[in-house]
């Protein structure tokens, strides 16, 4: 596979690679990873009933909530596995550049679990959730983004 620039798109439970188009104007959609987890609520990513508590004021029982929210620990458990696969890809060959774009908070996740490799391939990256947008609109925002030349 040739060397290229990779666009990822994603947010919490997809992610979309692209390449930008040679022959003409536009990117072409090169893969599709969708979370396992996507759609389904956040009770249903629980795997026990939560646990019971007395009030510190008689002896009346309530469930306890979870510390934390299984849906967001998932979305962040997903951009993980994107960048186990990001890293795979940048080794084998397939991407010598990579541009970033997610949501704030999955961005952060997602850079924070590239592999030292792949964090040195990253020469953009947006905090903006754009995996929503018409095609149209998605080619003009990944074509707007301000790419950095490599170190070296």
């Amino acid at each position: 596979m040739a060397e290229s620039r990779i666009y990822v798109v994603a947010d919490g439970e997809r992610a979309r690679l692209y390449r930008r188009r040679e022959e003409r104007p536009g990117y072409d959609m090169i893969e599709e990873i969708a979370s396992p987890v996507a759609g389904k609520p956040s009770r249903a990513l629980l795997t026990e009933r939560p646990g019971r508590s007395f009030d510190s004021m008689g002896g009346q029982r309530h469930a306890m909530e979870p510390r934390t929210n299984p849906k967001t620990d998932a979305k962040h458990a997903f951009m993980r596995d994107i960048a186990k696969q990001l890293g795979g890809m940048v080794k084998k060959g397939g991407a010598a550049e990579l541009v970033l774009v997610a949501p704030p908070r999955m961005l952060g996740t997602l850079r924070d679990a590239l592999d030292a490799r792949s964090a040195k391939a990253v020469r953009a990256t947006l905090g903006k959730d754009l995996s929503k947008l018409p095609a149209r609109e998605l080619y003009a925002a990944l074509s707007a983004i301000r790419i950095r030349k490599p170190l070296g």
